[in-house]
């Protein structure tokens, strides 16, 4: 479990979230239309999260198949940093091994929807900063902005010979992603739906 835990306790229907770093997002409406409510993650996975992952099914992520390594590893010390360096196909085996998904492009708007007005303090050097380091928005969420930017599960409408995938948050704008290509600065958080 990650060392983001929600410092507001939220419960959606039925009771409490499913693990204790998850908070509650209502249904309702937001820039991008409707959402029926579901638990979203306080903060991005972190890397010793992923490396839980990856040590329990073996999974190699592609970065590291790209540079022909075995294993998957981060910098000593980062490990309440968010992991980064991982592909959309990545981010969708973590959730699925972790009983989760990633969030809608809608989905994730509506969670972030305050969080202009947060803390979002700044990366340390090296690109990132440990999870929870600024103040939640109003849901309980932790660096939406000002930390990496997030893998989403929708195409962007652009398409072409690449399939393309929204990325949000980070430094407040997403350029679209390949679904195998991984960055430095794109990590993910998860969601558990309850419809």
């Amino acid at each position: 479990m990650s060392q983001c835990v929600s410092i507001t306790p939220h419960r959606g229907p039925g009771g409490p979230p499913p693990s204790a770093d998850m908070v509650w997002i209502p249904s309702g409406s937001c820039e991008l239309g409707p959402v029926d409510g579901f638990w979203v993650d306080a903060c991005p996975v972190t890397n010793q999260e992923f490396a839980a992952f990856t040590r329990e099914t073996g999974y190699c992520p592609v970065a590291c198949r790209e540079a022909g390594q075995i294993q998957w590893r981060y910098p000593e010390g980062w490990d309440d940093h968010p992991v980064t360096d991982v592909s959309w196909v990545d981010a969708v085996a973590y959730a699925a091994w972790a009983g989760k998904a990633l969030p809608t492009e809608a989905e994730w708007a509506c969670a972030a929807h305050d969080a202009l007005a947060c803390d979002t303090g700044g990366a340390q050097p090296g690109g990132t900063r440990p999870v929870a380091t600024g103040s939640p928005n109003g849901y309980g969420l932790y660096d939406v902005f000002g930390g990496v930017r997030e893998w989403t599960a929708d195409w962007h409408p652009i398409g072409g010979p690449v399939p393309l995938k929204v990325v949000k948050g980070g430094t407040r704008t997403g350029q679209p992603q390949p679904v195998h290509g991984h960055a430095g600065n794109i990590g993910f958080r998860c969601v558990v739906r309850t419809g």
